[in-house]
């Protein structure tokens, strides 16, 4: 019995990955877009926030997309030679 190639997908039987990775993204741009304002102020605290917070978002997202990607290789068929 062979399994059939599946490409990436987003799709998880637990959460719907790409909403979550979706939302995570918009607050990455958030993130940055505050960032900006706190560095253009010199409010060293505020900068400081926004990068914690956007590299946080930005690691689970990649997160999901590692998880992802090691779920559809190890259910991927092995090559015919």
């Amino acid at each position: 019995m062979s399994m059939q190639h599946r490409p990436f997908t987003a799709v998880s039987p637990a959460i719907d990955a790409e909403a979550f990775m979706f939302e995570q993204l918009g607050f990455v741009a958030m993130h940055a877009g505050m960032a900006q304002t706190y560095l253009e102020a010199g409010d060293t605290p505020g900068l400081n926030y926004s990068l914690k917070s956007l590299t946080a978002r930005v690691r689970a997202v990649v997160g999901i997309v590692n998880d992802l990607q090691a779920h559809n290789t190890s259910t991927e068929a092995p090559a015919h030679g």
